[in-house]
C-alpha cells in the first residue's frame, strides 16, 4: 500500500488500526510526525481541480482546511491528557462532522480527503464510546459507516461525469476529423482513427486519476465493514436494536 505519509497511506493506516478498535491513539504516531496532513489536504484537493479543470473557490478550500487543523489540534491535545480531555473529544467528533460536510460538498474534488476523514472519524467514535461506555456510540459508528459509503459512491459517479466531460466528440473537418481529450487534440483521416486515439489519452488519465482513488475505496470500504461488523457484535451483546439498513 501506498507509504504512511501520501494522504492515501494515512486514510489506509487508519482504517486499517481502527479494526483493533484501537481509538484515536492510532492518530497519533500517524499525524504526530512526518508531512503536514494540512497540507496534504489542500494540496491533494487543489491537484483534482487543476487536472479536472474545475475551479476551487478559495473560500472552501479554507474552510477544509480550517476544519481539519481546529480537528486536529483538538485529538493532539486529547492524546496529551485524555482524562481530562472527554470535552476535547466532544468537540473532535463535532469537527470532524463538519469537516466531513465541507468535503462532500467537494464531490469528486473532495474524495481523496473524505477517505482520510471518514476513518478519522471512525476512530474518534470509537475512543467515544470506549471512553464514555455509552453504547449508543455503536450505532454513531454503524450510521456514519452507511453515509459515508453512500457518499463515497456518489463522489466516485461525480468523478467518472467529470472525466467525461473532458472529452470532445468527432467532428468532420476539411482535413480529416478532430477531437480532444482535456487539452489534447486529435486529427485522423477518419472518424475510428480519431476516436481511438481520444480513448487511448482518455485511458491513461483514467488509469492516473479513477484507478487509484477507485482501487483506494474497495480496499478501505472492506477495512470500514469489518469496524462495522465489530460494532454490530458488540452492539448484540449489549441488546442495541440495530434499525434496518445499518
Amino acid at each position: 500500500m501506498a507509504d504512511p505519509f501520501t494522504w492515501g497511506g494515512v486514510a489506509w493506516a487508519i482504517a486499517s488500526g481502527a479494526i483493533g478498535w484501537i481509538g484515536s491513539k492510532i492518530m497519533d504516531g500517524l499525524f504526530g510526525t512526518g508531512s503536514d496532513p494540512v497540507e496534504l489536504q489542500a494540496e491533494s484537493i487543489r491537484r483534482l481541480a487543476l487536472v479536472f479543470q474545475k475551479a476551487l473557490e478559495a473560500e472552501r478550500l479554507q474552510n477544509a482546511t480550517d476544519k481539519l487543523r481546529s480537528l486536529l489540534d483538538n485529538i493532539a491535545e486529547y492524546n496529551n491528557a485524555p482524562s481530562t480531555s472527554l470535552f476535547r473529544l466532544e468537540d473532535a467528533t463535532t469537527d470532524s462532522l463538519d469537516l466531513l460536510s465541507t468535503l462532500a460538498g467537494l464531490e469528486y474534488l473532495g474524495l481523496p480527503s473524505y477517505f482520510v476523514a471518514v476513518s478519522v472519524r471512525i476512530t474518534i467514535l470509537q475512543e467515544l464510546h470506549l471512553v464514555s461506555g455509552d453504547n449508543g456510540e455503536l450505532l454513531s459508528i454503524l450510521r456514519h459507516i452507511k453515509r459515508s459509503n453512500d457518499q463515497c459512491e456518489y463522489a466516485l459517479a461525480r468523478g467518472f461525469d467529470l472525466y467525461n466531460g473532458l472529452i470532445t466528440p468527432p467532428k468532420s473537418t476539411v482535413p480529416g476529423w478532430i477531437a480532444a481529450f482535456k487539452d489534447q487534440f486529435f486529427i485522423a483521416p477518419t472518424q475510428a482513427e480519431v476516436l481511438e486515439q481520444v480513448r487511448e489519452a482518455s485511458r491513461a488519465f483514467r488509469k492516473a486519476e479513477i484507478d487509484p482513488n477507485e482501487d483506494l475505496y474497495d480496499k478501505l470500504r472492506w477495512k470500514w465493514s469489518d469496524v462495522r461488523e465489530g460494532a454490530l457484535e458488540r452492539a448484540k451483546a449489549a441488546g442495541i436494536e440495530v434499525p434496518p439498513g445499518l
